[in-house]
């Protein structure tokens, strides 16, 4: 089954010259536990996401990663884990794993639900993609959402994510500090 890991690093921008890295990488959390809001006190919220025991493919870390928590083996655009900020970010950055000809996309948009697509991101590896990585990035003012999964299901593989990078950007009154 092929995996995916994604790498999202917080961080929280308390000037514009000033900035703290935070790494979640799910292996604080077992196997098998719905991830949701076990990271908002980080200033992400997770949906449809579930912890597996698939973190030690190349590339990843150990001993675990997060795939679909209903459509594990092959989470598609039309239903994608999703990654809800607390406050804005301005980019974030996608490690797949075993990117295979099923691919991944990274797609950021301006609000909680639906709101306008700032930017995305995609890559097609070849066959089923074993021991093929790469990362991808988004990068725009105000995305509020990611969403990540595969582009097809042309050959059956799966998907696992990992390690979310992210960098936030304080507002006050609408401007940035």
């Amino acid at each position: 089954m092929k995996k995916i890991i994604l790498a999202l690093f917080s961080c929280l921008c308390f000037s514009s010259a000033n900035a703290t890295l935070v790494t979640i990488d799910f292996d604080d959390l077992s196997s098998g536990i719905t991830v949701g809001s076990n990271y908002s006190g980080l200033g992400v919220t997770f949906v449809d996401a579930v912890t597996s025991s698939n973190g030690s493919l190349p590339g990843g870390t150990t001993p675990t990663s997060i795939m679909h928590s209903s459509s594990a083996y092959g989470p598609q655009p039309s239903n994608p884990i999703e990654a809800i900020f607390n406050s804005l970010v301005s980019s974030v950055s996608l490690t797949g794993l075993d990117v295979g000809g099923d691919g991944f996309i990274l797609s950021a948009y301006d609000a909680i639900s639906g709101g306008n697509l700032l930017t995305a991101s995609q890559i097609f590896g070849s066959g089923y993609g074993i021991g093929q990585f790469f990362t991808l990035n988004v990068s725009a003012a105000g995305i509020q959402r990611v969403e990540f999964s595969q582009l097809t299901n042309t050959h059956g593989d799966g998907i696992a994510f990992e390690n979310q990078g992210v960098s936030q950007l304080e507002m006050k009154n609408g401007l940035e500090i």
